[in-house]
């Protein structure tokens, strides 16, 4: 299970770290960033095959 998702400097999402749990339900107004998290997400799930890697920029 996925613990923390961190990004730096993707599309809107200039340095966020974010606790998860078991279950994630992100919210928020039209604009906000909440497509550009999910990206980040699945961007970087392509990119890391092993456990706590880091992805670059």
């Amino acid at each position: 299970m996925i613990r923390t998702l961190a990004i730096s400097n993707y599309r809107s999402l200039l340095n966020l770290v974010l606790p998860l749990g078991a279950l994630n339900v992100i919210t928020g107004s039209n604009a906000s960033g909440k497509s550009n998290l999910y990206r980040a997400k699945v961007v970087g799930g392509d990119r890391a095959g092993r456990r706590g890697q880091c992805l670059g920029k």
